[in-house]
């Protein structure tokens, strides 16, 4: 005998799919270098002139971050590879007087990568946009990127070609790089060493220089406005300043303004970084070799190796130092 027994029931619900993850949005990054900021005293009623003119709050600051050279030119090499200029190797520009090609360490070599050329291959598109004075020098870092337009005027025409970029790439993942030496809008101000007492020759220079720096927060803070609130911009610079102090040569004339010493005040310097986050803790000290590490987290690229700083993101090191290095033509130190 067989007994069957049929029922009728609806087929169990057969759960969906689960979709996989979005993959990580890659952000657009933006690094702006004021070479002549300080970030010690008197820099840091200046440093919070710059960031109130500037307007957003940044994501997080560190005040004591290190260059890695007093060159503007060597800084910003050091700060595209992640690497010490001696590392590069890259030595110091020469004179207009003297052919480019003439010293072998003039530009980044071809096996170095810098950030811009990482970037690009993941995807991004990559800017150079440097105001006069420092133009001719940044120059030979133009073919690090996909694109270098030229600016004749300052840093609002800088900000300007900078943001006419920005809106033409737009859709495209972005990278750009502004940068502006404010030290040479500052001297002009400022008399020649003997013209005044000391003191008179500091004075002036503090003025200036407090004026140059607020006039410059106001074009940052339109880059900031304008890129967008998902941007990371990072704010710093290649180099501090000398305003006005002694150095300790008295038979020495010293400019007022200058940066072409090894000391805390042109070594120490302002970084303020604008976006959706922070890091759980900074280093007592930032070497600014940190950005490229830092940057290519935050892209979400794979960092090349050899890189001498370390990702602000990551665990910071233990016992972080400003390893600084002064270069020229003539002499190392």
């Amino acid at each position: 005998m067989v007994l069957a027994l049929l029922a009728c029931a609806d087929p169990p619900a057969v759960e969906p799919a689960t979709p996989p993850p979005p993959p990580p949005t890659q952000p657009d990054i933006v690094l702006v270098l004021l070479d002549g900021l300080r970030a010690d005293l008197p820099g840091e009623e200046f440093d919070h002139a710059l960031t109130a003119k500037i307007g957003a709050s940044p994501a997080f600051s560190a005040k004591s971050a290190c260059v890695q050279s007093v060159h503007p030119y060597l800084s910003l090499g050091s700060i595209l590879t992640g690497r010490y200029p001696s590392a590069i190797p890259l030595c110091s520009l020469p004179t207009p007087e003297t052919d480019p090609e003439s010293l072998w360490c003039t530009r980044i070599p071809d096996a170095v990568p810098t950030l811009p050329e990482v970037l690009g291959i993941y995807g991004y598109d990559t800017a150079l946009v440097a105001a006069p004075p420092t133009s001719r020098e940044k120059g030979l870092l133009a073919s690090e990127f996909g694109d270098a337009p030229g600016v004749n005027g300052g840093l609002s025409e800088a900000v300007d070609t900078a943001l006419s970029w920005w809106k033409a790439h737009a859709g495209a993942l972005r990278f750009l790089v502004l940068t502006e030496e404010i030290l040479p809008l500052v001297a002009p101000r400022v008399g020649p060493p003997g013209s005044a007492a000391p003191e008179v020759l500091a004075e002036q220079a503090h003025t200036a220089y407090g004026n140059v720096v607020a006039e410059a927060g106001v074009q940052v803070g339109r880059l900031v406005a304008e890129t967008g609130p998902g941007t990371w911009v990072f704010v710093t610079s290649g180099h501090g300043a000398n305003l006005g102090e002694t150095t300790g040569t008295a038979s020495l004339p010293v400019y007022a303004v200058h940066r072409d010493v090894l000391l805390e005040r042109t070594l120490i310097v302002p970084l303020h970084v604008y976006g959706p986050s922070a890091p759980a803790a900074l280093p007592a000290v930032t070497p600014l070799v940190d950005l490229a590490p830092t940057i290519a987290h935050l892209a979400g690229v794979l960092p090349p190796a050899g890189l001498a700083g370390n990702d602000l993101f990551a665990d910071p090191p233990a016992d972080p130092a400003c390893y600084a290095e002064f270069r020229s033509e003539e002499h190392t130190s």
